[in-house]
């Protein structure tokens, strides 16, 4: 009798121990967490209509940052004004961690605000919490802001970062909404540019463009003189004919001839160009290689110069 009531208290430990034993190995289940976004500007204003992007690797919201836009994105919302500031809101699951990417476009500005060179994890955070954070954004690109003095002739053309622009008005610009000028809007770095008219005035020059940046670039005042080649019917047979300046400075083909030129007058049978103050030597040569022309001239800013070929000989 004493044997069987041991045997029984073996069972009845063996049996707590079991049951002890599957209740300290299950594993809890996950609670969702309720995480709250305020948004910010780099000046510490509100920011309602930034977009929040939730991701489930760091690859994900990298990628989403290289590009600027969202690629794989598990979720997203809205910032929304409320009476506190602006608000965001995603349920999230208490066992992950997730990755973040915020995007704002400051429409008055032209600049784009992320949360780029902040952090962007969220670790994983205990259960059945409301978490608020605080966030603030800051910009990844600026604005630069070609303008001229009424001194030049427009249009003036600007090639810059292998795309070609042009404006027209004179004038400085004050924000990035002003009608006035070439406004670009680039990442920050550093950016190289070109820019001519149709009056032969050339302008280059390095941009140093920082984050958030409204950065001018005057175009300054083109100091040039109007260049006139022209010619007689006597020597239609040689054209077209090439002029070079400077032995660099190849011009374009004088094609026609006329009976007479004068600065000030409107003749297509001419060759006109602009160049810069200073003096000059020409070399011209007809198409058949029969006749060559040289010469020197002096060119003044704002003045007519008129070269004229004489009969070859």
């Amino acid at each position: 009798m004493k044997k069987h009531v041991f045997i029984n208290i073996i069972y009845f430990l063996a049996l707590v121990i079991l049951i002890g034993g599957c209740g300290d190995n299950k594993t809890p289940e996950p609670r969702n967490i309720n995480l709250f976004f305020n948004v910010v500007d780099d000046n510490n204003k509100n920011v309602a209509g930034a977009q929040l992007y939730l991701f489930n690797t760091e690859a994900d919201v990298n990628a989403s940052i290289a590009s600027m836009q969202a690629l794989n994105a598990i979720d997203s919302t809205q910032s929304n004004s409320n009476a506190t500031g602006t608000n965001a809101q995603f349920a999230i699951s208490s066992d992950k961690m997730y990755w973040l990417y915020i995007k704002y476009n400051d429409n008055f500005r032209k600049l784009t605000l992320t949360n780029e060179g902040f952090s962007n994890t969220i670790n994983k955070l205990p259960k059945d919490l409301d978490v608020t954070v605080k966030i603030r954004l800051s910009p990844i690109n600026g604005n630069i802001a070609f303008w001229s003095p009424d001194v030049n002739i427009f249009p003036i053309t600007i090639q810059f970062e292998k795309q070609t622009y042009n404006f027209a008005t004179s004038g400085e610009p004050e924000n990035a909404l002003s009608p006035v000028g070439l406004i670009v809007n680039r990442r920050a770095g550093a950016f190289k540019y070109y820019a001519k008219n149709d009056h032969g005035c050339v302008w280059t020059g390095t941009i140093d463009l920082k984050k958030g940046e409204f950065k001018t670039i005057q175009i300054q005042k083109c100091s040039v003189g109007e260049l006139v080649f022209w010619s007689e019917e006597i020597n239609k047979t040689f054209m077209p004919i090439t002029i070079i300046l400077n032995n660099a400075d190849t011009l374009a083909t004088l094609n026609s001839y006329t009976s007479g030129f004068v600065c000030g007058n409107t003749d297509n049978s001419i060759l006109k160009t602009y160049r810069e103050q200073g003096s000059y030597t020409y070399f011209a040569t007809a198409s058949n290689g029969t006749c060559i022309w040289t010469g020197t001239f002096d060119l003044n800013t704002d003045q007519c110069t008129a070269v004229k070929l004489d009969a070859c000989k």
